[in-house]
């Protein structure tokens, strides 16, 4: 990359104010530069050192994309001056958001039954009776929800029931972002966004959350869609 570069970020044509860039030296992590964008979805980065770096670009809590880049000391043809991102162009589009919120919760895995007075209890073959409890599905009640529009930037808010359900009454067609945080849990997890896009010829009306530890060890909300 040049020292000074351009970042772009758009839905469709249009560009998005207020996108997130950062950027960290490397291998440090070290937060050197925080930028927002302009109304044309325009950040301009100016007199970077020469060093490797790695940069994110973020709206409204959902990552666009994200590079690692090196900086030379001196300019060179090859040298990017710009760097150009889509978001929002993705997603399960939905006629109507609506949906339920709910917790696996692990279970003891495999325990050995024991009688009142402590003893291992056998089968007919003298082998112990093993309980198998893989856990279970529980709703998230009490968590706030938001859906932002992604270019009005207008906020719809809700909350999840005793049964994990929520639901924001007539959305206009648009992309926008859900937002997902709190609630009565049995494990923390990071407030969570993801892109919805509402057009009223979408055959989904409702989506199952599932809030579950992923294959990296964090916990996360899985859609399900019925």
């Amino acid at each position: 990359m040049e020292a000074n570069f351009r970042v772009i970020i758009k839905l469709g044509r249009t560009g998005l104010h207020g996108a997130k860039v950062e950027i960290t030296a490397l291998p440090t992590g070290r937060l050197i530069v925080t930028e927002l964008t302009e109304s044309s979805g325009r950040a301009v980065i100016k007199k970077l050192p020469r060093g490797d770096y790695h940069i994110s670009v973020s709206y409204l809590g959902v990552t666009a994309g994200d590079l690692c880049f090196h900086v030379q000391a001196q300019s060179s043809v090859s040298a990017r001056s710009t760097l150009r991102y889509r978001w929002g162009g993705y997603g399960v589009a939905m006629r109507a958001v609506a949906g339920s919120l709910e917790e696996v919760q692990p279970g003891k895995g495999v325990t050995l039954l024991k009688a009142k007075d402590g003893t291992l209890l056998a089968g007919e073959d003298g082998h112990p009776i093993l309980k198998f409890d893989s856990g279970r599905t529980v709703p998230i009640e009490g968590a706030a929800t938001s859906l932002e529009n992604a270019l009005t930037r207008e906020v719809l808010r809700s909350q999840s029931n005793d049964k994990g359900m929520f639901q924001f009454a007539a959305v206009p067609d648009g992309t926008y972002v859900l937002h997902i945080e709190g609630g009565k849990t049995a494990r923390t997890y990071a407030p969570t966004d993801m892109i919805v896009p509402v057009s009223h010829t979408a055959t989904r009306d409702s989506v199952v959350l599932t809030l579950n530890e992923d294959g990296c060890g964090f916990i996360r909300f899985a859609p399900r869609w019925p």
